[in-house]
């Protein structure tokens, strides 16, 4: 996703805007070759193409990843989005369970204003420093989430730190 949002691929940035755990392919024998599928809703970055316009005041994709500036029909920051969803795919890998849950309007609800329960509170041991970028990937406002180039390198930096 860094790649993606930095133009590495292409030379333009790229928003996923799809991103969810079942776009993820992860092979047993090799999950270092993880692969990223599904960019029938991708764009490049400052050009929302049409079919994505038309949808502002009834966003599409799954409920459950959609960052709260997507409910409101204001999707000016896809790399944002971006990075919110990737927050949900991570919060599920630690705790098994996604961050917000039930119908599609308690879904909305609880993305918009629920802070989720820190997976240590759910009886999970999460490094903190793994728990914090977590947590702020799944802030409310855009601007206060950290960008998938700090992700990446966090992750990168804990890596070293493991081998």
């Amino acid at each position: 996703m860094a790649d993606l949002h930095a133009g590495i691929l292409c030379g333009r940035p790229i928003i996923h805007n799809d991103l969810k755990s079942m776009n993820v392919l992860v092979p047993t024998a090799a999950p270092q070759e993880s692969v990223l599928i599904d960019f029938s809703h991708s764009y490049f970055k400052g050009h929302l193409p049409r079919f994505i316009a038309d949808k502002k005041q009834n966003p599409v994709g799954m409920a459950k990843y959609m960052a709260p500036e997507k409910w409101e029909g204001k999707d000016t920051q896809g790399v944002k989005a971006d990075v919110f969803a990737f927050g949900v795919m991570a919060y599920y890998a630690y705790t098994g369970n996604h961050p917000f849950e039930g119908d599609e309007t308690m879904i909305k609800q609880q993305i918009r204003e629920m802070t989720p329960p820190s997976p240590t509170k759910l009886g999970v041991n999460v490094l903190r420093n793994t728990l914090t970028i977590t947590m702020a990937c799944l802030e409310k406002k855009p601007e206060q989430r950290p960008s998938m180039e700090q992700i990446a390198q966090f992750y990168a930096d804990s890596a070293s730190l493991i081998r």
